[in-house]
């Protein structure tokens, strides 16, 4: 039987999906899954042909998938998310912690294309260096 430490101890009839641990690692990484760019352009690239195929593939059903949310999020159609629209819509918090920070042009209102660069910012914060991330 599998041995846990103390501080990751699954309770008894517990998902752990409410657990502290869930909501600090799981959903920023469901955050980022939606929000940005297909990380795999920062690796290498695909092996064979079949790889290519599968990499756009996967690439365009999350593209698909972030515009998908961002709809469903847009309740006026204005294809700009107001604070309301961010918190009705259900997505992260994260975006409303930091909506001063995302929202570029200061209008009160997230575009596609601030919540675009806010994904690019995070991709090259992700793929940069450990001795280059301090120096921006």
């Amino acid at each position: 039987m599998r041995q846990w430490p103390d501080s990751i101890t699954p309770a008894r009839g517990h998902c752990g999906l409410k657990t502290p641990a869930f909501k600090r690692l799981i959903v920023p990484a469901l955050l980022i899954a939606l929000l940005l760019p297909d990380v795999a352009t920062a690796s290498p690239g695909p092996r064979s042909t079949a790889d290519a195929v599968a990499l756009q593939q996967r690439r365009a059903a999350l593209r698909e998938a972030r515009e998908a949310q961002f709809r469903r999020a847009d309740t006026n159609g204005n294809r700009r998310l107001s604070p309301a629209e961010i918190e009705q819509g259900r997505l992260p918090r994260v975006l409303l912690q930091r909506f001063g920070e995302i929202d570029l042009d200061g209008d009160g209102e997230l575009s596609p294309e601030e919540l675009q660069q806010l994904a690019d910012r995070r991709v090259r914060a992700a793929t940069q260096p450990a001795t280059a991330a301090g120096g921006e």
